[in-house]
């Protein structure tokens, strides 16, 4: 809708980026989550998964 005055542009340009901005993010953080079982024995990987989401949660406010 933002692109609309600018003429030829149609408002699916600004959905296709957003939509594959989404998916990307999406593909990084399922294989972020992966790579924890991969680096961790399985005694600690609730944790380290929680220790990560604390410190995603305290950099947003």
């Amino acid at each position: 809708m933002v692109v609309q005055p600018l003429g030829h542009y149609t408002y699916w340009l600004p959905v296709i980026i957003i939509f594959i901005a989404g998916a990307a993010h999406q593909a990084w953080s399922a294989n972020i989550f992966t790579t924890i079982g991969d680096m961790f024995p399985k005694k600690v990987i609730a944790t380290v998964t929680g220790i990560g989401g604390l410190a995603g949660g305290l950099v947003l406010l």
